[in-house]
Protein backbone atom coordinates (compact mmCIF):
# COMPACT_ATOMS: atom_id res chain seq x y z
CA UNK A 1 0.00 0.00 0.00
CA UNK A 2 1.14 3.71 -0.78
CA UNK A 3 0.38 5.74 1.92
CA UNK A 4 1.87 9.66 3.30
CA UNK A 5 2.51 9.19 7.20
CA UNK A 6 3.43 12.72 9.27
CA UNK A 7 3.98 14.04 5.48
CA UNK A 8 6.47 11.08 4.60
CA UNK A 9 5.93 8.78 1.67
CA UNK A 10 5.92 5.27 2.82
CA UNK A 11 5.46 1.67 1.05
CA UNK A 12 3.89 -0.75 3.59
CA UNK A 13 4.01 -4.20 2.84
CA UNK A 14 2.68 -7.36 4.08
CA UNK A 15 6.01 -10.07 4.11
CA UNK A 16 3.98 -12.85 4.01
CA UNK A 17 3.21 -12.21 0.40
CA UNK A 18 6.82 -13.01 -0.50
CA UNK A 19 5.95 -16.58 0.08
CA UNK A 20 3.35 -16.62 -2.47
CA UNK A 21 5.04 -13.95 -5.28
CA UNK A 22 8.96 -14.54 -4.36
CA UNK A 23 11.53 -11.79 -4.70
CA UNK A 24 10.99 -10.97 -7.87
CA UNK A 25 7.09 -10.78 -7.25
CA UNK A 26 7.87 -8.17 -4.36
CA UNK A 27 9.88 -6.23 -6.38
CA UNK A 28 6.70 -6.14 -8.60
CA UNK A 29 4.67 -5.31 -5.56
CA UNK A 30 6.79 -2.61 -4.49
CA UNK A 31 7.17 -1.01 -8.22
CA UNK A 32 3.81 -0.94 -8.30
CA UNK A 33 3.44 1.05 -5.07
CA UNK A 34 6.17 3.42 -6.50
CA UNK A 35 4.05 3.90 -9.07
CA UNK A 36 1.48 5.48 -7.62
CA UNK A 37 3.72 7.74 -5.88
CA UNK A 38 5.53 8.49 -8.68
CA UNK A 39 2.05 9.09 -10.74
CA UNK A 40 0.90 10.88 -8.11
CA UNK A 41 -2.37 9.11 -7.05
CA UNK A 42 -2.58 9.54 -3.33
CA UNK A 43 -5.03 12.26 -1.98
CA UNK A 44 -6.85 11.60 -5.21
CA UNK A 45 -10.29 9.51 -6.12
CA UNK A 46 -10.33 5.96 -6.35
CA UNK A 47 -10.17 5.42 -10.21
CA UNK A 48 -9.16 1.67 -11.42
CA UNK A 49 -7.39 3.24 -14.46
CA UNK A 50 -4.98 4.80 -11.35
CA UNK A 51 -4.29 0.96 -10.99
CA UNK A 52 -3.36 0.10 -14.61
CA UNK A 53 -1.29 3.21 -14.53
CA UNK A 54 0.94 1.63 -11.58
CA UNK A 55 1.04 -1.58 -13.27
CA UNK A 56 2.74 -0.32 -15.99
CA UNK A 57 4.76 1.79 -14.08
CA UNK A 58 6.03 -1.28 -12.45
CA UNK A 59 5.96 -2.89 -15.62
CA UNK A 60 8.42 -0.33 -16.76
CA UNK A 61 10.69 -0.37 -13.44
CA UNK A 62 11.04 -4.19 -13.53
CA UNK A 63 12.47 -3.72 -17.69
CA UNK A 64 14.46 -0.88 -16.90
CA UNK A 65 16.18 -3.44 -14.00
CA UNK A 66 16.88 -5.59 -16.76
CA UNK A 67 14.10 -8.33 -15.21
CA UNK A 68 12.49 -10.15 -17.66
CA UNK A 69 8.72 -10.38 -18.43
CA UNK A 70 8.43 -13.33 -16.35
CA UNK A 71 9.93 -11.70 -13.32
CA UNK A 72 7.02 -8.36 -14.17
CA UNK A 73 4.55 -10.65 -13.97
CA UNK A 74 5.52 -12.47 -10.95
CA UNK A 75 3.41 -11.05 -8.61
CA UNK A 76 -0.07 -11.69 -10.21
CA UNK A 77 -1.04 -14.44 -8.58
CA UNK A 78 -2.08 -11.99 -6.11
CA UNK A 79 -4.38 -10.20 -8.45
CA UNK A 80 -8.00 -10.80 -8.30
CA UNK A 81 -9.54 -12.33 -11.24
CA UNK A 82 -12.46 -9.90 -11.07
CA UNK A 83 -12.93 -6.44 -11.19
CA UNK A 84 -14.17 -4.50 -7.89
CA UNK A 85 -14.93 -1.03 -7.80
CA UNK A 86 -10.89 -0.04 -7.30
CA UNK A 87 -9.02 -2.51 -8.86
CA UNK A 88 -9.55 -3.66 -12.25
CA UNK A 89 -9.64 -7.22 -13.31
CA UNK A 90 -6.70 -9.79 -13.38
CA UNK A 91 -6.35 -9.68 -17.14
CA UNK A 92 -6.51 -5.51 -17.69
CA UNK A 93 -3.24 -5.73 -15.10
CA UNK A 94 -1.55 -8.25 -17.06
CA UNK A 95 -2.00 -6.01 -19.94
CA UNK A 96 -1.15 -3.14 -18.17
CA UNK A 97 1.97 -4.27 -16.96
CA UNK A 98 3.04 -5.89 -20.11
CA UNK A 99 2.60 -2.64 -21.99
CA UNK A 100 4.75 -0.99 -19.45
CA UNK A 101 7.11 -3.84 -19.89
CA UNK A 102 7.36 -3.50 -23.87
CA UNK A 103 7.53 0.20 -23.50
CA UNK A 104 9.35 1.83 -20.53
CA UNK A 105 8.84 5.34 -21.41
CA UNK A 106 5.32 5.42 -21.69
CA UNK A 107 5.28 3.75 -17.68
CA UNK A 108 7.62 6.01 -16.45
CA UNK A 109 5.33 8.74 -18.14
CA UNK A 110 2.55 7.52 -16.09
CA UNK A 111 0.62 6.92 -19.32
CA UNK A 112 -0.53 3.56 -21.24
CA UNK A 113 1.35 3.06 -24.28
Amino acid sequence: MATVVDGNRVIVYDRKLSAIVGAEGAEMIIAHELGHHHCHHLGTPIDPHKELVADAFAGAAMKLMGMPLEAALAAVAVLDKRPSPSHPGRQERVAAIKAGWSEPEAGKACRLP
